[in-house]
Formats: C-alpha cells, structure tokens, sequence
C-alpha cells in the first residue's frame, strides 16, 4: 500500500473516529452506551487521543436543541434528529458537501426559534429548511404557520432564504423533492 493511501485511509479513520465520538457523547447525554463501549476498546482510544477534541467539543456545546427526548433517528453523519425524512434532508445535505446545522438556535425579534436545519452558504448567505412533518394536524399546522409567519416578518421568505417541505400522512417526503431543493439552493 502506497503512502497516498495509507493517509487516505487514516484520514477516514479518523473521521469515523469522530463520528464515533460524536455519537458517543449523543448517547452519553441520552443515557445509551453503544458508541461508548465501542471507543472503550483501546485501539480506537488511542487513535481518537491523536486527534483534535477540541473540534468534537465545540460541536457539541453549539448542537443544543429543545426537547431532546425527542431525537430518535440517527444520520450516517451521526447527528440524532425527529424523523425518517429529517434523516432524509440530513443525508441528502451532507451527500452534496453542504453543510448544516441541526436546530441551531436563532433570535428572531421576539424570540429564540430552531429551524430544522440552518445551511450558510459559501458567501455568507443564510438559508433556514423547516420540514413540516405532520402538515395534516391542525394544531401542528397553525403553530407551523405562525413560526413563517415570525420568519417572514424577520426577513426569511420561502424561494429566497427559507426552504420549506411538507408531508402528510398520505403524502410522505419524496427524496426526489428535497434533491430539487438542493439544487435550487446551490444554483
């Protein structure tokens, strides 16, 4: 094995490394231990010690979101979000070299708000993507239709900084639907 691949292939272990560590401290927080016991064997230990914490830390103390009990469905990238198409998002995101934050807290005139996913683009642009999971509830719809509202007034508006996707019970997230977005995002 050439020294090119040596360091391709430690530079992907240490990257999931950091995922593990990562989902370590996710669970950690939510009383599991899977990724725990994992790092616990001493070889991934003593590679993860090489490795910058500093980073993982900083993730972490930035990925506060409100009502954590609620976080059920892990990302290959090792972020634990509400739903199967949160996941969806998630994935898609990542797979395009996007980057995001999940329910990054954002003061909007009268409060604190955390839209489903917050992506800066490569000028300095912020673009908010809620994913209106349960559309067909009343309740969920009218408390959904204030938070755009809230949005709208603090100068987000859907086609120009705000990305919205919707489902219903019937109608699941089509992937093909959040690509589009993407790709409209990026253009």
């Amino acid at each position: 094995m050439s020294i090119k691949n040596l360091e391709l292939y430690l530079k992907d272990t240490i990257n999931e490394l950091r995922l593990l560590e990562t989902n370590r401290k996710a669970r950690k927080k939510y009383k599991t231990d899977y990724a725990q016991k994992m790092l616990k064997q001493k070889h991934y230990r003593s590679i993860l010690l090489a490795v910058d914490e500093k980073d993982n830390e900083e993730t972490n103390e930035k990925s506060q979101v409100p009502n954590p009990e609620t976080l059920k469905f892990y990302t290959k990238m090792g972020i634990i979000v509400r739903s199967k198409s949160e996941v969806i998002i998630a994935t898609a995101l990542y797979d395009n070299n996007i980057k995001f934050e999940y329910e990054k807290a954002i003061k909007i005139s009268d409060g604190i708000y955390y839209p489903d996913f917050t992506v800066e683009k490569k000028n300095g642009d912020i673009i908010l993507w809620e994913h209106l999971g349960l559309i067909d509830n009343p309740d969920y719809r009218n408390k959904a239709y204030r938070k755009i509202l809230k949005y709208n007034e603090n100068g987000y508006y859907q086609g120009k900084n705000l990305i919205l996707t919707y489902e219903t019970a019937e109608s699941p997230l089509d992937p093909m639907d959040v690509e589009h977005e993407i790709e409209k995002m990026c253009r």
